[in-house]
């Protein structure tokens, strides 16, 4: 199973909205996994793919101070110690989240590594606190500034979408900062839909009265994350087409009429005793080193402008040899057509008639 770290591959987790109480999350957490086809079960504040929820000003304990209106801000999730193990994000440093970190115990928090490599630079950010207003429970306004210790550092998950690889994030244990609105994450080992009936009998023996509005599998989330993009993504494949194919009857028309232009000196070759064949080889080859130039042309004008088009892709640089080297070969062979097709007839045309040729 792979998360939305570095990549996101099939994924099996059941993911659920609601509005919740303390109580509630308890129970979920400790039944969920019990129930047979469950892996893993965790809470979280908000879901991969879907935005920070909830975005916090904080202030690197011993750095320079900065009032609250000019700091920086980061996602700050809530999550339950199981997170990162459900969802499959992997550790890089320190320690993940776990069961003591209680209400009592001291305030920690593991951070990704965009947020270590942005604002720690060369540091190592384990055993450093970043302070962050309280959130209170059940509370519009917020409270206290809380020293959070960094006990971690995790691969980076992909917050708002495919291509996010920039969000500086923290992640805080659900019991040091509750919050009435989470979201339940289940790994199951078997197919996700059929597990769906499990699970909501499991959520009505702990609490009858809890609504489940929104019961999706992690690739429904991925492919309504990428809706948008995948418009976009058709609308430009689209226009590449057609100008791909404009492209090519231009190459066609410029050359094959430029051949045909030839037709009087192919006659006067032929005539000399030049073969059909030394014809048709001068002729593509004068033909086909228009198109190589003008490919190089077209290549390092693509390379130049495919960068503002990194925000559309993923997984896929902006530099893909194979798409680079299937259109050149493409647009070539609309050159040899467009070279060979006049070449081979003006071949066929008596010498005489072609000396003639206006």
């Amino acid at each position: 199973m792979s998360a939305p770290g570095r990549h996101i591959g099939r994924h099996i987790e059941l993911q659920t909205r609601r509005s919740s109480s303390k109580q509630w999350v308890v129970g979920m957490r400790k039944q969920l996994p019990a129930l047979p086809g469950i892996r893993d079960a965790a809470i979280t504040s908000a879901l991969p793919l879907e935005g920070w929820h909830t975005g916090m000003p904080f202030q690197i304990v011993g750095a320079p101070f900065r009032d609250r209106a000019n700091r920086d801000a980061c996602a700050f999730k809530m999550v339950s110690p199981s997170y990162f193990r459900s969802l499959g994000i992997r550790v890089e440093r320190g320690r993940s989240l776990d069961e003591r970190d209680t209400k009592n115990a001291p305030p920690v928090t593991v951070i990704n590594e965009t947020m270590a490599r942005r604002f720690f630079k060369s540091d190592n950010p384990i055993g450093k606190r970043i302070s962050v207003q309280e959130i209170v429970y059940g509370k519009p306004n917020l409270g206290p500034e809380i020293p959070w210790e960094v006990v971690g550092v995790i691969t980076d998950e992909k917050l708002n979408g495919l291509d996010d690889d920039r969000s500086p994030a923290m992640y805080v244990p659900y019991s040091q900062s509750p919050t009435p609105y989470v979201s339940l994450a289940v790994k199951s080992a078997a197919n996700p839909e059929a597990m769906q009936q499990a699970i909501l009998t499991a959520v009505q023996q702990i609490n009858p009265d809890q609504a489940l509005p929104n019961v999706r599998t992690m690739a429904r989330i991925e492919r309504e994350s990428t809706g948008s993009t995948r418009l976009r993504t058709t609308l430009m494949t689209g226009f590449a087409a057609i100008a791909m194919l404009l492209a090519a009857i231009g190459i066609y028309g410029v050359i094959s009429y430029s051949v045909a232009q030839r037709t009087h000196e192919m006659g006067l070759r032929a005539a000399l005793g030049a073969s059909a064949g030394a014809i048709l080889q001068l002729v593509i080859r004068g033909g086909m080193m228009r198109v190589v130039a003008g490919l190089a042309i077209g290549i390092c004008g693509a390379l130049a402008l495919t960068r503002t088009m990194k925000s559309l892709l993923f997984e896929v640089s902006t530099w893909d040899p194979w798409t680079l080297g299937a259109v050149a070969l493409g647009l070539m062979a609309v050159g040899v057509m467009a070279c060979y097709a006049p070449a081979r007839r003006a071949t066929k045309v008596d010498p005489m008639v072609a000396l003639r040729y206006d």
